[in-house]
């Protein structure tokens, strides 16, 4: 059933490959503001750098789950 859903395609690619795209956008984010913050360009950064860590690992971990989904038959 989560293979099923994983793999269904929407505008041209398949709902896993949206989430791993929006991952790395999260990731590159988060690094981003890690060393904007540690150069002190932006204030709260480290806020926001903590809040998109986690916001990351969620989505990671969706990611995960979606693409085993198909190889672990669930």
């Amino acid at each position: 059933m989560i293979a099923q859903f994983a793999y269904s395609i929407y505008f041209g690619l398949p709902v896993v490959a949206y989430f791993g795209m929006i991952t790395l956008l999260l990731l590159l984010t988060t690094a981003t503001l890690g060393y904007l913050s540690l150069r002190g360009k932006i204030q709260k950064g480290f806020k926001y750098h903590f809040f998109f860590a986690r916001t990351t690992i969620v989505f990671a971990l969706i990611h995960a789950i979606l693409a085993l989904s198909a190889h672990l038959n669930f």
